[in-house]
């Protein structure tokens, strides 16, 4: 088994050089992702000149370790969306779809896209309610569905509600075509080439790790937003992994895009591509830095293949996890960052669904930096990320807030106390040793890796992820290796050393 995303794994990587030196552009676009490469191919396509920066490889964020379903159907958000919200929010992902395939076929991009059905189902009857009344929405608001009582999966369900004719591909041979378009009219992508501070001002200075550029318009196109201020992203968003693997299909065909209405969240798509289809089986998110200690998402999601699918021998051949923002009121943050940095743009908190927002999101600020009119105004307000809406907003915040100062008190006293000893080869902790509280990594080797347990964002403890390697932030989702260095977001400088007992660093 490869711990790879399977888009990774089956798609020739382009590069890209690393940007330096100084230059002024129109607009500079950070983060290069679905949102940042479709707005750059749109802006380009407007005959802007673009320029995108990548802090690491193109698609190496949440783009290349998606599930890549391309649906208007997002659990069963509409039922839970105030009547113009829930109107907006289909709007503009329909839009999204839309543009998605109206690119793939202008440009004959050819990236396994095929159209499916989407369903959310519910094998406990408990949870059929909640199916009828996101049915009931659906005709509300004028989206094509119904419900069903059975569905092409290996199981029972109870009931599900299905919107059909929705979509799937292989996002990172879309991305890499987008990216080829982008520079056949005149954009520039570089990539390794980290943004480490913005200087706001009506000629907007982005400095990165060799050099800066000069834009008239700022495009923050990355996971989360990388400032704080003015966006106080901070206390507006929080993030989520969820876990995903692949198998050889062999005779499992679902026909179609399914995740269960309950908890936990289970995802299941097919993926057909050219001589192989795979089954995809994801799900089991969580809060960052809040992994289920007892058993991996990795772990449950084998158990569902073996059980729920019948193949007990089987194995994954491949495994992977994505990481995204949710904001308070379930709606992203797409648009200018405040009033008072108006050439400034953000889009971000697509709560794991990010194929048919990140589509809608590039519409949105093509439309606020060219005057053009994709998306009307009416619907592209409700996704300001200026907007505090108390109704929405205010129990989730209270919540975020509270999560966070807890972790900054609750996690000095729960940090227990070690040595170096008790850590095994290939494994890690947060210890308190000698007084020190140290994030601690012994390779299969016994060298010791060790680090200030403070996450460098915020300073808030941090926690180690088992199945993953790494040390999480519980306060704002930033993620570290086990050498230090930063994986995610928000955080941009890597842990910072302390010296081992028995290392030289």
């Amino acid at each position: 088994m490869k711990d790879i995303s399977y888009w990774m794994d089956t798609c020739k990587e382009k590069q890209f050089p690393p940007f330096s030196g100084e230059i002024k552009c129109e607009a500079v676009i950070i983060g290069g992702g679905l949102t940042g490469i479709t707005t750059a191919l749109l802006l380009s396509l407007r005959g802007m000149d673009v320029i995108l920066l990548e802090a690491d490889r193109l698609g190496s964020g949440t783009t290349g370790n998606t599930t890549a379903k391309i649906t208007v159907q997002h659990g069963l958000c509409f039922s839970h969306l105030a009547r113009e919200k829930a109107l907006a929010y289909a709007k503009v992902n329909r839009a999204g779809l839309s543009k998605i395939e109206s690119l793939v076929k202008e440009y004959n991009i050819d990236c396994d896209f095929c159209r499916l059905p989407s369903y959310v189902y519910t094998r406990n009857g408990s949870e059929t309610d909640d199916i009828e009344k996101e049915a009931h929405a659906y005709q509300e608001l004028g989206i094509s569905g119904e419900t069903v009582s059975s569905a092409p999966l290996p199981f029972e369900i109870k009931s599900a509600v299905v919107m059909d004719d929705q979509a799937q591909f292989h996002p990172l041979k879309y991305l890499y075509a987008l990216a080829d378009i982008i520079g056949e009219n005149g954009g520039v992508i570089y990539e390794q080439s980290k943004v480490v501070d913005i200087e706001k001002g009506e000629k907007n200075i982005v400095y990165t790790n060799n050099g800066n550029v000069t834009a008239d318009i700022v495009i923050l196109a990355t996971n989360y937003p990388p400032i704080d201020f003015p966006g106080l992203f901070f206390i507006k968003l929080h993030q989520e992994r969820s876990y995903i693997i692949s198998t050889d299909a062999k005779k499992t065909d679902v026909r179609g895009m399914y995740i269960n209405a309950g908890n936990p969240v289970n995802s299941i798509r097919m993926h057909y591509g050219k001589g192989e289809n795979q089954l995809l089986l994801g799900g089991y998110g969580h809060k960052t830095a809040y992994e289920n200690e007892k058993k991996s998402g990795y772990s449950n999601l084998e158990d569902f293949l073996h059980t729920d699918f019948k193949r007990a021998d089987d194995k994954a051949n491949h495994r992977w996890a994505a990481q995204d923002c949710v904001t308070l009121d379930g709606l992203p943050y797409i648009g200018t960052i405040s009033k008072t940095n108006p050439n400034i743009f953000v889009a971000t908190g697509y709560a794991k669904w990010g194929m048919t927002n990140s589509a809608a999101a590039a519409m949105i600020i093509e439309d606020c930096v060219t005057g053009s009119n994709n998306i009307e105004e009416q619907a592209r307000a409700f996704f300001s990320p200026s907007r505090f809406t108390p109704a929405a907003s205010a129990k989730n915040f209270l919540i975020q807030s509270g999560d966070t100062l807890k972790e900054f008190t609750a996690g000095n006293v729960k940090i227990p106390i070690g040595d170096y000893d008790d850590i095994s080869p290939g494994k890690g902790a947060v210890l308190r040793i000698n007084g020190r509280a140290q994030a601690v990594y012994k390779d299969e080797s016994g060298r010791i890796y060790t680090f200030k347990a403070r996450c460098t964002h915020l300073g808030c403890p941090l926690e180690y992820n088992e199945a993953e390697k790494s040390f999480d932030c519980p306060c704002h989702g930033s993620r570290f290796s086990y050498l230090g260095k930063v994986i995610e977001g928000p955080a941009k400088q890597g842990l910072e050393k302390v010296a081992a007992e028995d290392e030289d660093f």
